[in-house]
């Protein structure tokens, strides 16, 4: 259990041409140290998806406290680069689970830069929406 201290936010836009589309950069403080959580939900258009993913991880270069980058990425296939970024799912091998009901594909993920551990990591098949609740627990 932890009790967040302080926080604050930024919304950054991303290249959208159907809908608007962007990141939440949110900086939570957890005792003495910071986490950056950020969240987003990319387009339906791969090609938005590329300039959207660029954008992404132009951003997470200049972040400087761990992180976790979560959201619905609408890709089987997410362009982010590894040398930053942890698949919480691959880490725990689960990355076979469904995220989405109706194409029964992992379109939704959790990332962590590399200073967090992945201790679990979970889809629960709950019919609550078209996207299943995907969970992680981490250490910090």
């Amino acid at each position: 259990m932890f009790f967040i201290s302080h926080y604050r936010k930024k919304h950054i836009f991303l290249p959208s041409k159907i809908e608007q589309r962007g990141l939440i950069h949110t900086i939570i403080q957890i005792k003495d140290k910071k986490l950056s959580v950020l969240n987003t939900h990319l387009g339906l258009s791969s090609k938005e998806r590329a300039k959207q993913f660029n954008v992404i991880n132009e951003y997470i270069e200049s972040i400087e406290q761990p992180y976790i980058l979560a959201g619905d990425l609408n890709t089987t296939n997410p362009k982010l680069n590894s040398n930053y970024l942890i698949d919480t799912g691959k880490e725990m091998n689960k990355e076979n689970l469904s995220t989405f009901m109706l194409l029964n594909k992992r379109i939704d993920y959790i990332f962590t830069s590399k200073e967090l551990e992945v201790l679990k990591y979970d889809v629960y098949p709950v019919y609550m929406s078209d996207h299943y609740p995907v969970f992680v627990q981490l250490k910090l």
